[in-house]
């Protein structure tokens, strides 16, 4: 896991350094993820970005690859020259991944920095980021195929397991920017509910699910009693907001 804290730090810290709030990292089988709460704000700062991540693990695998050749013309320990070794290549292979052109892998996203930078608008440029990413996700899918019929069955598996993560990422992408730019300027009251049903204290939970959650289309109700609000109870859990707790 230690290649991969690396390359999402170098992301972290290069998104912190344009301005951009990092939340987390997530790490997973195929690597890992920076949040940020926020896109870059032009196409210079997304290639930096992304960039940023492959490159650092090109350096680490430099860096290891010339500490196991200096461990092994000196004879140093086996272990040592070992995990200098694994090192050096697990930091190749990571770059190498992530520099496919798939979104939303920093290749995808290097791609969308430039089509955003000749287009001149991010949806565009992360719609065909998403359509690049799916194409090349179906081609790894073809050969998991082509590997398994082959007698290669590892091998394609897993190639169809990238594959099905590729092109649910690049779908995930697009979506979660196009939700993004459609609220944004949307103030809470244009959606709120100005007339709300709301609910007596001493209802009970059976009657509240026969009579209000089942019966209409809210899924939490302010609960009130003589015109003064006391708490609001939804589906998963009611909140008293004085003096009360979580149910």
């Amino acid at each position: 896991m230690l290649p991969y804290w690396a390359h999402e730090l170098s992301h972290c810290f290069v998104a912190r350094a344009k301005g951009i709030p990092v939340e987390g990292i997530t790490l997973f089988a195929f690597g890992g993820v920076s949040r940020t709460r926020m896109d870059a704000e032009n196409p210079g700062d997304e290639f930096q970005i992304a960039g940023v991540g492959p490159l650092t693990s090109v350096v680490l695998a430099a860096l290891f690859g010339l500490l196991y050749w200096i461990g092994s013309s000196a004879g140093w320990s086996v272990a040592i020259n070992l995990v200098s070794k694994y090192l050096a290549s697990i930091n190749l292979i990571l770059a190498i991944f992530n520099l496919l052109p798939g979104f939303h892998l920093d290749g995808g996203r290097l791609f969308r920095a430039i089509v955003w930078k000749i287009a001149g608008n991010l949806k565009k440029a992360t719609r065909i980021a998403s359509w690049g990413g799916k194409f090349f996700s179906y081609l790894i899918i073809a050969l998991g195929v082509v590997q398994l019929f082959g007698g290669f069955i590892l091998n394609g598996l897993w190639l169809i397991l990238i594959g099905w993560f590729l092109n649910n990422a690049a779908d995930y992408s697009y979506q979660q920017l196009v939700l993004r730019t459609s609220l944004e300027g949307v103030r809470v009251g244009e959606l709120m509910t100005r007339s709300p049903s709301s609910v007596p204290p001493n209802l009970t939970l059976r009657e509240l699910v026969d009579e209000y959650f089942l019966q209409q289309r809210y899924q939490a109700y302010p609960v009130t009693q003589n015109g003064q609000l006391l708490g609001i109870i939804t589906i998963l859990h009611s909140y008293m907001p004085k003096g009360g707790k979580y149910v």
